[in-house]
């Protein structure tokens, strides 16, 4: 016979063609491998970012070079602070900076200097919000020679939600690409049970159990 049949009834033996499943759940699987993978990356990427935002220390006129260096050393003993990220400015410094920015009739009016010496700094992506910042900037503006201390508040509230925005949605689709997933390797077993009832069958009728 050209098609072999089963022993209970004319039923082809017809074998199902699994390439097109497995292929499927081998693109399913490798998708959401890379949206994990990406995942990952944008959480470096995020604390990257984070660790760019500048925190401002004003200096009282009052801070000698030696009170400077007692609160560089405070800083650098702080849980924090990221390591390596002080930066001394004086105010001379901040002068030039302004006359390279606006050019020399800004000056003209020969005004006494209205800056002041400032310590800029990073912190650690972990402290990177809002009351860890209220926090730390209650606790440097408590240090005598510390007048003020500055940060841009909108841009880390925006830098906040934005990245609860991308953790949301990165976690939607790997939530959907799992079930996909899911649903692929059930219908992939359903149909090899489907395309092997018979022989089931029968193994049943001869005493197997599962």
């Amino acid at each position: 016979m050209a098609e072999k049949t089963d022993r209970q009834g004319n039923h082809p033996r017809t074998k199902p063609n699994y390439l097109y499943s497995i292929i499927s759940v081998a693109l399913v699987l490798f998708l959401l491998g890379f949206f994990g993978m990406a995942l990952l990356q944008a959480r470096q990427l995020v604390g990257f970012f984070k660790e760019r935002v500048n925190l401002l220390i004003e200096l009282e006129d009052t801070a000698a070079e030696l009170d400077v260096a007692e609160l560089k050393e405070d800083l650098t003993n702080s849980p924090f602070l990221k390591p390596g990220s002080i930066q001394f400015t004086s105010k001379e410094e901040a002068i030039e900076l302004l006359r390279e920015d606006f050019g020399e009739d800004f000056f003209k009016l020969d005004l006494p200097n209205p800056l002041y010496d400032v310590l800029t700094f990073n912190v650690r992506a972990i402290y990177m919000n809002s009351d860890s910042l209220s926090i730390i900037r209650e606790e440097l503006r408590m240090h005598p020679y510390v007048s003020d201390v500055y940060y841009q508040e909108s841009l880390v509230d925006v830098l906040a939600q934005n990245i609860r925005k991308v953790a949301w949605i990165t976690l939607g689709l790997s939530l959907f690409f799992i079930l996909v997933a899911f649903a692929l390797i059930h219908n992939t077993i359903r149909l090899a049970l489907y395309a092997n009832r018979f022989l089931i069958k029968n193994m049943e009728l001869v005493g197997a159990s599962w």
